[in-house]
């Protein structure tokens, strides 16, 4: 039978890092649920409105787009480090879901 510390020993984390790692999984799991539950939304109103003879355009701009922002993300940590770019990044995206 495994000890209490199994799962410890198996993310190799430290003494005080349990509460740091259990937001970030809790943070990830509520992101990750929000984008599952917005999903068939998203889908249904792309279908509705374009139907589905839009899809390869749509899944080619998107290919594009990520492509893009990629390069913008790696230029963004290394011109200001991966810190300030984490703290950066989710408040530049409130604001602009904000406006």
């Amino acid at each position: 039978m495994a000890g209490a510390g199994t799962g410890a020993r198996l993310l190799d984390l430290r003494p005080g890092e349990g509460r740091a790692v259990g937001i970030t999984v809790t943070l990830s799991f509520v992101a990750s649920a929000g984008l599952m539950i917005g999903q068939s939304g998203i889908e249904a109103l792309f279908f509705s409105r374009y139907g589905v003879s839009k899809l390869p355009a749509m899944y080619i701009a998107l290919g594009v787009t990520m492509f893009l922002i990629t390069l913008g993300f790696g230029a963004l940590l290394g011109r200001i480090g991966r810190g300030r770019a984490c703290i950066a990044i989710p408040i530049v995206l409130a604001m602009s879901a904000a406006a």
